[in-house]
């Protein structure tokens, strides 16, 4: 919708005009990598090298060249949610109530977004989650790891019991 807002704001359709906001989006996601890592490596290589895998051929060839998808602004949001992730939770330490907020604001953008978006946003919260119960309440990384099996055993066995259920509702479009 975001074409259609721009050429009915500009009563004619100008390509130029019409891609600024994926350009804007690819340009943005590429600094908010570069700027991550510069502040998790320290390193000036690193994050040129991950900045430049970020702006490899797909995600440009496929998002920025022919806008309207909404899947550049899905790793916007996802982006910005990890930089929130690295910044504060892994390299700080910090899971107050302002920096949960500030990872899941992004993430309601990228459901919102996009349907598929939904399983990134339970990969990342549930990294966040580990972290906080290893860091902040002591839990060992071992613990962790036997309940977040015993969670994938039982999310496998649901989804072999209601995958009708799952596949109508929660993936189809109709």
């Amino acid at each position: 919708l975001v074409p259609a807002y721009i050429a009915g704001y500009l009563s004619r359709w100008r390509d130029g005009l019409v891609c600024a906001p994926w350009f804007i989006t690819w340009v943005s996601i590429l600094s908010l990598a570069w700027g991550v890592m510069r502040s998790v490596a320290g390193t000036s290589m690193l994050p040129v090298g991950v900045a430049f895998l970020f702006a490899s051929a797909p995600l440009p060839m496929v998002h920025v060249a022919r806008p309207g998808f909404s899947d550049l602004f899905v790793a916007g949001f996802l982006m910005s949610a990890m930089a929130v992730f690295l910044l504060t939770m892994y390299h700080r330490r910090d899971f107050n109530l302002r920096t949960w907020f500030l990872l899941l604001l992004p993430l309601l953008g990228a459901v919102l977004s996009k349907k598929e978006a939904v399983l990134w946003v339970v990969w990342l919260i549930v990294i966040a989650f580990t972290f906080d119960l290893n860091h902040r309440k002591g839990v060992p990384w071992q613990k962790i790891a036997i309940g977040l099996c015993l969670a994938g055993s039982l999310g496998a066995i649901a989804y072999g019991l209601f995958h009708r259920w799952i596949g109508t509702t929660l993936i189809s479009d109709d």
